[in-house]
């Protein structure tokens, strides 16, 4: 299955609809709007979109080898609205059954005629259906549990059901995020005339560094009102350990000694595409935090910040510049050099590459989490997605399929337990045990 892929002004567009709490028609229509244009940026063209008398289904997207019919809620998920959609699928099971919700609950000529379109591709093998329930809210891991065997209760093997919810959405959004964080920008409070400015080029790449004494408190409180302040770690090759004896000794000094934690701690590195400064201030576009996600992320939780100061390096490098060869080379150096509390590994610093971005969007898909990121599993448990591999444990067993100095039996073993995970995900696929 495809790799999500979305585009920066869809990223943009699902942060508005996230922070946005009133729920009218017009943001239900705007929602229906973003899915259409993450899923073109997959490969997908919109083939009908939600009318008035279309019987439940809101979109329907084509791809090469697959039809997307889905209904989208903006407001709350609920069970009866789940049990509709199911009685919608099971209208598609045969040819009567289809003719008759088609006549007795379609009253739209155009949808009738998009619907015919879809059934006959479908019945002639062109098509495959995948059929998604999808809703801007959350759900915890039971409830979102029973809400999918309703939605898949007695489909046919041949479609595939999915319920989609903000965690997915999310984790979508988050591999995306790769290159930049957010596309609005962070303004945050600084210390009075204090920004020093370093400017320098690299090997052809200009690179300008800020550094300045940032209000600890106003960038905890500015990444809070963010309706995703993971977003702002996405550049970051791993994320928060919720143990260890570092990010413990931070959040005490933080809470206790809050006067001193400026000379104790080895400040916040970010990267960002421009800033502009004032006297007391810092705005800071598409800005990422590349150092310090330990000390940021143990504070978020913190009730009651105090007024700490914490010493802050901004490079500046333009987006333009950040996509060539010579400037991925510096900012992977960067981020190694200067990522020291806690253990990294060479291998941390793929975490982001393309290539296993495009690992997880897949097996994702497929209903395995593939943990690129330190961390990151813990962090995005509200994705729904409970088989979990890491990049380590993934490689290994690679290796071990493809090579003879391993020996056959222990190559068969891993087959065979590659095989049976291979079964456990397509049965769920199909909505079996």
């Amino acid at each position: 299955m495809e790799s999500e892929k979305v585009s920066k002004n869809a990223v943009q567009s699902y942060i508005k609809l996230l922070a946005k709490k009133s729920r009218t028609e017009d943001y239900e229509a705007k929602f229906v709007d973003w899915y259409a244009d993450l899923r073109k940026n997959a490969g997908f063209s919109t083939k009908h979109k939600s009318t008035t008398g279309d019987g439940g289904i809101d979109l329907i997207l084509e791809s090469a080898d697959k039809f997307i019919i889905a209904q989208l809620k903006y407001g709350e998920v609920r069970r009866d609205k789940i049990e509709n959609f199911n009685h919608c699928i099971l209208n598609w099971a045969t040819r009567e059954k289809f003719e008759s919700w088609l006549a007795n609950e379609v009253t739209s000529v155009a949808c009738k005629q998009a619907y015919q379109s879809t059934f006959r591709k479908l019945s002639e093998g062109k098509r495959r259906a995948v059929w998604e329930f999808v809703s801007l809210n959350s759900l915890d891991d039971k409830t979102f549990d029973k809400y999918e065997n309703v939605l898949r209760k007695d489909i046919p093997k041949s479609f595939e059901a999915r319920l989609i919810t903000a965690g997915r959405l999310n984790y979508y959004v988050m591999m995306e995020r790769l290159g930049a964080g957010p596309t609005e920008p962070l303004k945050v409070e600084i210390d009075r005339n204090t920004t020093a400015v370093f400017e320098r080029t690299v090997k052809g790449t200009k690179v300008t560094t800020y550094l300045c004494v940032m209000h600890l408190d106003s960038l905890i409180r500015k990444l809070r009102e963010q309706p995703d302040p993971q977003a702002f770690f996405a550049r970051n090759v791993r994320l928060l350990r919720k143990k260890s004896d570092v990010n413990e000794s931070i959040v005490e000094t933080f809470k206790n000694d809050y006067d001193s934690f400026f000379f104790d701690n080895n400040g916040i590195s970010f990267l960002c595409t421009d800033v502009s400064t004032q006297a007391d201030t810092v705005e800071m576009s598409e800005p990422a935090i590349v150092n310090g996600g330990q000390t940021v992320n143990s504070l978020l939780d913190v009730p009651t910040p105090r007024a700490a100061r914490v010493l802050a390096r901004i490079t500046q490098i333009s987006d333009q510049d950040q996509s060539t060869k010579n400037a991925k080379r510096f900012i992977d150096k960067m981020i190694f050099s200067s990522n020291s509390n806690n253990t990294m590994y060479p291998w941390d610093l793929k975490s982001n590459d393309e290539c296993q971005v495009k690992i997880a969007g897949n097996l994702f898909e497929r209903g395995v989490f593939y943990e690129r990121k330190q961390r990151e599993f813990e962090l995005m448990h509200k994705s729904n997605v409970k088989l979990r591999i890491d990049s380590k444990r993934l490689a290994q067993n690679i290796v071990i399929c493809n090579d003879d100095a391993c020996g056959s039996n222990k190559r068969r073993a891993c087959i065979s337990q590659t095989n049976r995970r291979r079964a456990t995900i397509q049965g769920q696929g199909r909505g079996d045990k």
